[in-house]
């Protein structure tokens, strides 16, 4: 399986130009939305509408879900769908960033933003009572979010493709493959269910310094565990990968009466664009020509796409820790 050093290569390359695009800046404007679920579906309202240091923009309001019935200001009645869907950020102001609060009734708290120009954030309130037609929306939803995180996870997939530089044979992709998947499955799991729960900073930046341990142990000759059990280093760091998953999840929310089912759906996603993203690569594979020469240069071409993205991500994280600490 010497060729596959040539797709690794060039996959690891774009990903690398990908890892070091600089991110635009957008104007924050503060704006607070708190909700309290004070019966089933019923909620109190707490909104701060954003403000530029000059004035504040009063006609700036959330828009909720077209099943959910507003009672004065403070209080919204989604009745028995509950808070599911859309709620929207719109009016006169211009801001990209919008901090929701959400206390549920039953169900963990959840603490989010929401993006976009004008804002939007969508809530998986599904209500205990779903239809089978609401419960599979919802998995539907959540498997995409899978899908998209880690197939748009940079990081996620450079650690992935670097382990296919140490297999030599379809039983050690296999296995190789299983023992990362199932590493991050676990720890998923136990962070969502808040059987533990790790600063995502930190997290972040071990992730980076995984990717920079396949670099160096791909320059070295002499056999290592990585080399000989490849398996190994990629339940460890899965484990690590899984607490990474977990933050995006928190990110997106989950629903209070179905946490197996989002749980189980978002996992089934990452694990789709794994496969997706490992049967690229082999395909790609099949398409380079074979040769002994060719297949140390496209080694060595992605041994430096790894060291220099975990380089880069190493800094960028532990001057991000550092500003945070200050």
């Amino acid at each position: 399986m010497k060729a596959r050093h040539a797709s690794i290569a060039a996959m690891l390359a774009a990903c690398s130009a990908a890892a070091v695009t600089p991110a635009r800046a957008h104007e924050v404007r503060p704006a607070v939305l708190a909700l309290k679920e004070v019966s089933p579906g019923r909620f109190a309202v707490h909104w701060s509408p954003p403000n530029d240091g000059r004035a504040t923009f009063a006609d700036a309001r959330p828009r909720f879900p077209e099943h959910c019935r507003r009672e004065g200001e403070a209080l919204v009645d989604c009745g028995e769908r509950g808070l599911v869907g859309a709620i929207r950020f719109d009016g006169g102001a211009a801001y990209s960033g919008v901090s929701v609060d959400i206390e549920w009734l039953r169900g963990p708290r959840e603490l989010r933003v929401a993006s976009g120009e004008p804002a939007v954030l969508l809530v998986s309130g599904t209500p205990s009572r779903a239809s089978i037609g609401e419960r599979a929306e919802l998995a539907r939803r959540y498997a995409a979010m899978g899908v998209e995180h880690i197939l748009s996870g940079v990081d996620h997939l450079m650690f992935l493709a670097g382990l296919l530089l140490f297999v030599r044979s379809w039983r050690r992709l296999l296995l190789t493959v299983t023992s990362f998947t199932v590493a991050h499955s676990v720890t998923l799991a136990a962070s969502v269910v808040d059987l533990v729960h790790p600063p995502r900073a930190p997290v972040e930046l071990c992730i980076a310094l995984s990717v920079l341990l396949l670099a160096v142990e791909a320059t070295r000759r002499r056999p290592t565990w990585t080399h000989r059990a490849p398996w190994v280093v990629a339940f460890a760091f899965g484990l690590l990968h899984g607490f990474g998953f977990a933050s995006a999840l928190a990110d997106a929310g989950l629903p209070p009466h179905h946490l197996p089912l989002a749980l189980a759906s978002f996992n089934a996603g990452v694990e789709g664009g794994q496969l997706l993203a490992v049967a690229a690569l082999v395909a790609g594979y099949r398409s380079v020509f074979r040769g002994a020469r060719a297949a140390e240069r496209a080694r060595a071409l992605a041994t430096f796409a790894l060291g220099a993205a975990s380089v880069y991500w190493c800094l960028q994280r532990s001057v991000g820790m550092w500003l945070a600490l200050r």
